[in-house]
Formats: structure tokens, sequence, C-alpha cells
């Protein structure tokens, strides 16, 4: 892959999603000490309502979801070979999409179905936060969304690369 022209990394850190971690770290502090409480301190107890193993499992659970939560990040690139996007940790590699195989490409706006990957009537969407988007449509017939908080550095990347394409 040649020199990015341009390269967006959106990760879910923002301000309301910031009340959510702070929230889930307050319940892992909780079952941390419940399970502190439980199973390692040997405290007296007048009944165990969840099972050790179970207590253990759910905490290590919420713990792994909410550090993959955490690192979970959206790279988008363009450059003159074309559009690449990944989402980390779970793919390392960029998925390529060339200048050859797309038949349009433009920032816009759209409705916001929310965060993720989510499948619309307007084609795969890829989002971390906002409302506006690259929108590809491949020579296929394919369409794809890639959120963007970068619309204008995005735009004038489109402009200069789809040219010389």
């Amino acid at each position: 892959m040649s020199d990015p022209q341009f390269t967006e990394t959106q990760q879910f850190r923002s301000g309301g999603i910031n009340f959510i971690y702070a929230f889930l770290l307050a319940l892992i502090g909780l079952m941390l000490y419940g399970d502190y409480r439980q199973v390692f301190s040997g405290a007296a107890s007048t009944h165990k309502s969840v099972p050790d193993g179970a207590l253990i499992g759910l905490t290590l659970f919420l713990i792994v979801i909410v550090v993959l939560f955490y690192s979970t990040k959206l790279v988008t690139v363009i450059n003159t070979e074309g559009v690449f996007y990944r989402w980390g940790p779970f793919k390392t590699s960029l998925t390529k999409f060339a200048w050859a195989d797309i038949a349009t490409a433009e920032v816009k706006k759209f409705d916001f179905p929310g965060w993720g990957v989510r499948y619309t009537g307007d084609g795969t969407m890829h989002n971390i936060k906002g409302n506006t988007g690259l929108h590809i449509t491949l020579k296929t017939g394919d369409k794809l969304i890639f959120g963007t908080q970068k619309p204008d550095e995005l735009a004038a990347a489109l402009k200069q690369y789809k040219t010389k394409a």
C-alpha cells in the first residue's frame, strides 16, 4: 500500500460513551469486591446466591467485553490504490476496494442507524458515531458506507484520488 493521503481512526471514546465506561467499571469493581468476599476472603456468609465459578466467570466476561469495546476502532484509508478499512482488534489487515472496482464514491449525510456494522437499505454501514460518511457503490452493485468525523478532509482526498484513478 502506498503512503496514505487520508487516514482516519475512530474509537468508541466520546462524551456519552464515557458514562457507560464509568458505569461498567464501577460494576466491575463491585463484582471484584463480591468475588473477593465470597471466594477468596473466607468471610462467613449466610448463603451463596451465585456459585463461585459463575461469579468469577461473569466478572471475567464483563471485563473482556469492556476491554474489547474500548479497544475497538474503525480505520479508514484512502490513497491512489483505493479505499481501505479495518475493524481492530478483530481484523489486523486492511480490506481493499480498488478504484477500478468503485463505480461511485461520495461524502454525504445518512440517517443514523447506530454503531458498529449495520445492514441498511443504503448498504452495509460501518460507523462509530455521527451521521456523515463515505458512500461507495461498487461496480458489482454492492453499497458500503463508512462513517467519518472528518468529512471535509475525506471529500478533498476523494476529489484528489478519484480523478487520478
